[in-house]
This record gives C-alpha cells, sequence and structure tokens, in this order.
C-alpha cells in the first residue's frame, strides 16, 4: 500500500473488534464505513484535502496494547456520507458486522459515516507512535499520552 500525496490525513479511533471484522467487508465491497458525530472534523479534512483520497491512520481503541499510543491501521479515505437516521445510507452493506452486536450503532447513533478502501494492519515496525504526528489545527506534535476520542486532521505521514 502507498502513502497518498496529499499533505494532510485523518487520525481516528475505531474499536479494534470493528476493525478486525471490517477487513473482510473492505475486501468483499471494496469499502467499509465507520460511524462517527464528528461533522466539522470530517467536513474540514474535506475542505484541506479537496476531492483528493488522503491516507487514514487509525488507533485501535479498546485493544490491549502497551507502551505509548500508535497508529496500528492504515486506510485510504474516500468520502464521507450523512447518516439517515442515524444509519448508513445503504443498511449494513458497508459497516463491520460486529457494530450489529451495539444497539444504537446502526440505530440512530451516528451523524455521518467515513468510508475507507484499502484497510490494512500495520506490521510492529511499522506502526507509528502518536506523538510523532502533528495536528493541522496547532502545528504542534501531540503529546506522548494522547489518545485520539475522535477523527482530527493531522499532517500526512510518510
Amino acid at each position: 500500500m502507498t502513502v497518498l500525496s496529499t499533505h494532510v490525513a485523518l487520525l481516528a479511533p475505531v474499536p479494534l473488534e470493528h476493525l478486525q471484522s471490517a477487513v473482510d467487508v473492505c475486501a468483499k465491497e471494496g469499502k467499509v464505513a465507520f460511524g462517527s458525530r464528528a461533522f466539522e472534523a470530517l467536513d474540514r479534512l474535506r475542505t484541506e484535502a479537496g476531492d483528493a483520497p488522503c491516507d487514514v491512520l487509525i488507533y485501535a481503541s479498546d485493544g490491549k496494547a502497551s507502551g505509548p499510543p500508535k497508529v496500528t491501521w492504515r486506510a485510504r479515505y474516500e468520502r464521507f456520507v450523512e447518516a439517515k437516521v442515524g444509519r448508513h445510507p445503504e443498511g449494513m452493506k458497508y459497516r463491520p458486522p460486529t457494530t450489529a452486536n451495539y444497539s444504537g450503532d446502526n440505530h440512530g447513533h451516528w451523524y455521518i459515516f467515513w468510508e475507507v478502501s484499502d484497510l490494512w494492519e500495520l506490521s510492529d515496525s511499522d506502526q507509528i507512535e502518536i506523538s510523532k504526528l502533528n495536528a493541522i489545527s496547532s502545528k504542534k506534535k501531540l503529546a506522548k499520552t494522547f489518545i485520539p476520542i475522535g477523527p482530527i486532521i493531522v499532517q500526512a505521514f510518510d
């Protein structure tokens, strides 16, 4: 997988179980959709990146990792779509199957869904410490203990 040339990337947390179940959906459908309430962040990403796809750096939340927080998954950001009554407009077609285990996850909770392609888990040697990333909003490196609780825009990372 190659790094895209845009100057920004999306850093987002996704529960590990959803990432693991999303791999098959992404392979079968060509993309997978994750829910969010952070319309402003994703709208700003659209402004910053234009119509160009960009990298998504994913922190596997709810994982049992030790040490500093790291990006352990990557994907290619394609777009976001507005939810319809909190659900993806195409139902469960692009959603990780594990999201069906949580009431509300596909029934009214989300405002938008961000869609990605080329989802893959990074090898140990390719993982990125979150503290090495620069937030676009402040132009400063993120703190060593920073754990994303929602999507934020960061400077693209090679």
